[in-house]
């Protein structure tokens, strides 16, 4: 009986630890979540059709995604994640940009509306969402230039040696069949456009943003001509750099480009104007200088 005895004593601890060893794996070892996929291809603008908002191209490269308020993350687009969430969820999408051109500088675009939706979510599935946004009620347009009519607001500044002019070659508009053309020859030394007219901008570091699609085959410098009583102020901004692809082609680009500081920096200014800039070098002294300017838009909130 005591052989016996021990005998069961063993064999009962023997089960205990293995019931103690397989409740210990499952706490190491947790059932997985099954993601379900979000896939956002682009982000487009939308525009009324009576033009006081110019053209609806833009070039809204990354993407602030929030599910149910709790941020997933910031995407380039297109893009397809991961969300560890399930069932029926409030969406929002901050439409981003390139600030001034430079992909270190990606911020969400202030003058838009954030896109909200519902979306139902199902582990291993994807949902495909189509963001369009528009810009805010608030946003002023200062300036729109599409060059569709021959009565355009560039013109030549004191210094510059080229006026320019409307390219009416339709292959090389970016959209419809105008746009800017300013081409400093092999004998000129400097080129200088700014706005005709004069812009009242707000200060105390209220957005204000200038859109444009160019393409061009040196270094451009844009800025503002800040207007103070008896002076006026030249500001450069930014520098448009030459727009050849991989290929050595001369391609469009779109830009945002943030002019907050220069315009709320010069607090005693009355108004501005923006300019366009090229100055030959001796890398390009002998070269013709080629700048192609559309859908011009200064914008504030």
């Amino acid at each position: 009986m005591k052989y016996f005895f021990v005998k069961i004593t063993f064999c009962f601890l023997v089960l205990v630890g293995a019931v103690t060893i397989f409740v210990s794996c499952e706490k190491l070892n947790p059932a997985e979540t099954i993601p379900a996929y979000i896939k956002i291809n682009a982000i487009k603008l939308n525009v009324p059709t009576d033009g006081s908002q110019g053209g609806s191209q833009s070039n809204f490269n990354c993407a602030w995604v929030y599910v149910d308020e709790e941020l997933i993350g910031v995407f380039e687009l297109p893009i397809t994640f991961p969300v560890l969430k399930e069932g029926n969820k409030k969406i929002r999408i901050k439409a981003g940009i390139k600030q001034n051109g430079i992909s270190a500088t990606r911020v969400p675009y202030p003058m838009v509306i954030n896109y909200e939706s519902t979306v139902q979510l199902r582990p291993k599935e994807t949902v495909e969402v189509f963001p369009e946004v528009s810009y805010y009620p608030a946003v002023v347009f200062h300036w729109l230039e599409n060059f569709e009519s021959p009565d355009y607001t560039l013109e030549k500044t004191s210094s510059g040696q080229v006026q320019p002019g409307l390219n009416e070659t339709l292959a090389e508009a970016f959209e419809g069949s105008k746009c800017a053309k300013i081409v400093l020859p092999t004998n000129g030394l400097k080129m200088e456009i700014a706005s005709k007219q004069s812009f009242n901008l707000p200060k105390s570091a209220s957005p204000v943003f200038l859109e444009l699609n160019f393409k061009t085959n040196a270094p451009i410098t844009l800025g503002v001509f800040a207007n103070i009583p008896n002076n006026v102020t030249q500001v450069s901004s930014v520098v448009l750099n030459s727009t050849f692809d991989d290929s050595g082609i001369l391609i469009w680009k779109k830009i945002y480009i943030e002019m907050t500081p220069e315009v709320s920096s010069n607090k005693n200014a009355t108004d501005f104007k923006l300019f366009f800039g090229a100055v030959k070098t001796a890398d390009n002294s002998s070269s013709e200088i080629v700048f192609y300017l559309d859908n011009i838009k200064l914008v504030s909130l």
